[in-house]
């Protein structure tokens, strides 16, 4: 059995597959993000001077590095910003609740002001550094027409949205903490956090978030767009106007939906030419979005597939809310006349019509033969040790058959063939037309075999009094120590930052075995494991 194992040592680490979810401890330390930070999911970039084209470009309040994640209680945010400084500035999310893409009423912007002589903000001081604003959809003019009437557009140039908010225009004083943190000493980053209760929200609800600074408590003029634009500098150049000293446009938006779907199980199975297979599969949208998955099958030879759902009707898509599950089956047409022996894989895929790249497959196996023995099997075992092959023998002739058994070891290493327990040796087995049984293959790997050596059993079940017809499966064995980790690794990177390497732990023995791990650091720095 293997398992990954990432060791963090001082660089970005290897992403994961999907949208990280932790408690963040807001003190300034930002060790904990390091989890988070590997996941490109969670992760915001925006350009950095000269070529950042926010104006007015300024480093100590110039964000070029965003982040969240959350838990069951709180929304965490993080900023890092090129420079640092000694003036007090606000780092602040727009957040768009109901996730539509627009900014408007019901939606909220978060912000608190630090400075590295105050890093510390609060929403329950005396004197309050952190806010919960209201947001104001963009106006033209003091008593203009609203500029975008169904709501601002969060949109994916990064450009700050058009709204403005204020602390005297409006704001929810939060019942939980919602603490912010200057990381000491530099005052490079900002890491804050805001409850889910605050916001109105049930945890991990989906979110669209767009990242902004300015200094001090400025957030933006009001009644003046970010279309706003005139000639700036010597020499002059057409830039955005300064609004009120906030930028940034770090972007595309992040978002706390994620999007995920699994299609199981694999299934195999023996069939006469000339019939219909089915198989059932479950899909899940593991996501915590509800979304739509186109369906489609693949028969690798060709054979006529249909899906259906649960109620029997042909589909081609699939609508499932966040975390539901349902059922649909595949159907395959075996041609007349294909040959026993012949195998086709039948693949199911699902893929969300809104994100490609969220997919997953199933693959169903159809084998042709009067017997047959499934599956073809790898696995690696330790000198000494004795490994486990568990096969589907199944009688596809017409009338009940007895099935002589034998299992064969291509160097020779001792063999067995038991039932399903494991306790009961077989040497044949009787099955009516259709029947399968499940066989257990042991081979035990001499202590005295060399690492790398494969051997190939062959677990064959013939027709008694007819040794002609059979099927048969392969079980090719590798020993292996009992404990193995690879690769060795090398990389580089600056000083402060974090290198990642990505190992995987085999445990070729027998039996379940817990590992310790440690490291050892020759320069004594420091070292974490993450699974």
């Amino acid at each position: 059995m293997a398992t990954l194992l990432l060791v963090a040592v001082v660089g970005p680490l290897t992403p994961a597959p999907a949208f990280t979810t932790t408690t963040i401890t807001i003190d300034g330390d930002f060790s904990d993000w390091v989890g988070v930070r590997a996941d490109p999911d969670n992760i915001a970039v925006d350009t950095q001077m000269p070529d950042d084209p926010d104006y007015p470009s300024q480093p100590d309040r110039d964000i070029y590095y965003a982040n969240v994640t959350y838990d069951d209680d709180y929304l965490y945010l993080a900023w890092r910003r090129t420079a640092g400084g000694t003036k007090a500035i606000t780092f602040g999310a727009y957040l768009d609740l109901d996730n539509d893409g627009l900014l408007q009423d019901t939606d909220r912007v978060v912000m608190w002001t630090v400075s590295t002589g105050k890093p510390h903000a609060d929403a329950h001081a005396s004197s309050p550094s952190a806010w919960i604003l209201h947001y104001n959809q963009a106006q033209d003019g003091k008593t203009g027409p609203l500029l975008y009437p169904d709501g601002d557009p969060m949109g994916g140039d990064g450009d700050t949205p058009d709204g403005w908010a204020s602390i005297q225009d409006g704001y929810d004083t939060p019942v939980e903490p919602m603490d912010g943190y200057l990381s000491p000493g530099d005052g490079i980053e900002c890491e804050a956090k805001v409850a889910w209760s605050d916001l109105g929200l049930s945890p991990g609800t989906p979110i669209t978030i767009h990242y902004a600074s300015g200094n001090g408590e400025s957030w933006g003029t009001k009644w003046k767009p970010s279309n706003t634009w005139k000639w700036i500098g010597n020499p002059p150049e057409y830039l955005e106007e300064n609004r009120g000293q906030v930028e940034d446009n770090v972007g595309p938006p992040l978002t706390t939906g994620a999007r995920a779907v699994s299609v199981t199980p694999d299934n195999w199975t023996g069939a006469s030419a000339g019939t219909t297979v089915t198989y059932t599969h479950t899909l899940s949208n593991l996501g915590n979005l509800d979304d739509t998955f186109s369906l489609e099958t693949a028969s690798s030879l060709g054979w006529t597939t249909r899906l259906l759902d649960a109620s029997g009707s042909e589909i081609t898509t699939l609508a499932l809310a966040a975390g539901e599950t349902t059922s649909v089956v595949v159907e395959v047409v075996v041609p007349s006349g294909v040959s026993d022996g012949t195998a086709d894989v039948t693949t199911l895929r699902a893929t969300s019509e809104t994100d490609s790249t969220v997919t997953d497959a199933a693959m169903d196996t159809t084998t042709i033969g009067s017997v047959t023995v499934v599956p073809d099997q790898t696995g690696s075992m330790a000198p000494g040790g004795t490994i486990t092959y568990t096969h589907t023998v199944t009688n596809n002739m017409a009338t009940t058959q007895t099935l002589d058994l034998t299992a064969t070891s291509s160097q020779g290493w001792a063999t067995g063939v038991y039932d399903e327990s494991g306790a009961t040796t077989m040497t044949a087995v009787t099955l009516a037309s259709g029947e399968s049984t499940t066989v257990v293959v042991t081979v035990a790997v001499p202590a005295e075999a060399a690492n790398g050596t494969q051997d190939t059993t062959t677990l064959k079940a013939a027709v008694q009094g007819d040794p002609s017809t059979y099927g048969q499966a392969t079980d090719i064995t590798t020993v292996l120590p009992a404990i193995q980790i690879e690769p060795d690794n090398e990389s580089s990177g600056g000083a402060g930052t974090y290198v990642s390497y990505r190992h995987t732990i085999t445990n070729s023995w027998s039996a379940t075995r817990t590992v310790s791990l440690s490291a050892v650091s020759t320069e004594s720095w420091d070292v974490t494991f993450y699974d």
